[in-house]
């Protein structure tokens, strides 16, 4: 019985201690019709347990936020427990379409990047959004959270 019992831990603790981070997906700002946030999502949820943009719509309602910025990113992932914060813009400029995504991560500066595309449903587009979000949140997944309040005290310095 004790060994059925030892050989159940043995096999749970590596899943237990290999948790996905938490990457919380905010509103993007002019995706009408929520394409980009579902390929987002889509492309992540392998390596991160992911928070939708309705939880975090919600969240950000309960802490009155209007919109997410760096100035309001550390309330949200505070209260979310997030390790990531994902937001960003949609334009339209005639039948282009600017995707403008920022990644904020704890102890991390924020990094953003920008893809121009014709159609969210372009093979393009994914791969280019899939390689740009794997690259860049690479980096990310390691939790440095006693480094979260210097980096936004550099931030506002350098403002």
């Amino acid at each position: 019985m004790i060994r059925r019992l030892l050989l159940v831990a043995w096999l749970l603790l590596p899943a237990w201690a290999i948790a996905k981070p938490t990457l919380a997906l905010a509103p993007i700002e002019g995706d009408k019709d929520g394409k980009v946030a579902e390929l987002i999502e889509g492309a992540v949820d392998e390596d991160f347990k992911v928070l939708g943009p309705k939880k975090v719509e919600a969240t950000m309602g309960k802490l009155d936020i209007g919109e997410v910025d760096r100035k309001t990113i550390k309330k949200l992932r505070k209260k979310l427990d997030a390790e990531i914060v994902v937001y960003g813009k949609v334009d339209k400029e005639g039948k282009k379409k600017n995707l403008t995504l920022s990644i904020s991560a704890r102890g991390k500066r924020t990094q953003r990047f920008e893809i121009d595309y014709k159609s969210a449903d372009a093979k393009s587009f994914k791969k280019e959004l899939r390689g740009e979000l794997n690259r860049r949140l690479a980096g990310a997944e390691r939790d440095d959270s006693n480094n979260d309040d210097d980096e936004d005290e550099k931030q506002k310095r350098e403002d």
